[in-house]
């Protein structure tokens, strides 16, 4: 039995008269046949696929994609709009907010929610955010993010094996000469930045800085998410 290869399409993307420069244009798609070893066969196969004569589609000019709704072009447009983005994140930060649990007489390093600062948002407790927003004439967080410290603590011989094993032939890390040697010079490498410390944000802790505002702020957020609630 003889294949034939599947149909192939062509879009008309000339857009009507002074459309040229919209976001969505309608546009024609035409099904072409395929080259049919037999003439009356691919004369059959046009008039089934055309009989429609040319269905509306929607052309996204900015981004080249055809869809068959104009809703799904305009869907597709908003997805990548400023409007989207800001809503998004508003009720990203609401997520964050509503499950986030207060930890009370909290000490140590904090992250403004906001970003500010020197260090990026991070400050060594809730006193310095209070001292650089003072300082600053900035209006002083509600609440902050508790960190989580992260001490200095590469594993070496992990990667080595990584390494061998992505590589090189898998007896290749039992093999290898001077790992004793090695060994005790990275532990006296790890003992020597053992003061090396990064402190990564805690979604999932807060620390109260004025409880007043602080639940009004997370009533908000909960009437965020409801709104955003099917």
């Amino acid at each position: 039995m003889t294949e034939h290869p599947a149909p192939m399409f062509a879009a008309h993307f000339l857009p009507p008269e002074g459309m040229e420069h919209q976001p969505i244009i309608p546009v024609h798609i035409r099904a072409v046949a395929p080259r049919f070893s037999r003439m009356w066969w691919r004369g059959i196969w046009n008039k089934l696929i055309n009989r429609n004569q040319e269905p509306e589609a929607y052309l996204d000019t900015e981004q080249g994609q055809v869809f068959a709704e104009r809703a799904m072009a305009e869907r597709a447009i908003y997805l990548r709009s400023d409007e989207y983005r800001a809503t998004s994140r508003q009720r990203m930060e609401a997520a964050r907010l509503a499950r986030a649990v207060e930890v009370p007489d909290y000490k140590g390093w904090v992250y403004d929610p906001d970003g500010r600062g020197p260090a990026e948002g991070h400050f060594a407790d809730g006193e310095e955010l209070a001292e650089y927003c003072d300082g600053e004439g900035l209006p002083m967080p509600a609440w902050a993010y508790c960190c989580e410290e992260v001490p200095f603590d590469f594993d070496l011989f992990d990667e080595i094996d990584s390494y061998c094993g992505d590589n090189h032939a898998e007896s290749t890390a039992e093999n290898l000469k001077g790992t004793a040697e090695l060994e005790a010079a990275w532990k006296a490498f790890l003992a020597a930045n053992d003061h090396v410390h990064s402190y990564m944000v805690d979604y999932l802790r807060i620390v109260v800085l004025d409880r007043e505002r602080y639940l009004a702020e997370l009533k908000a957020a909960r009437e965020v998410l409801a709104e955003a609630s099917p």
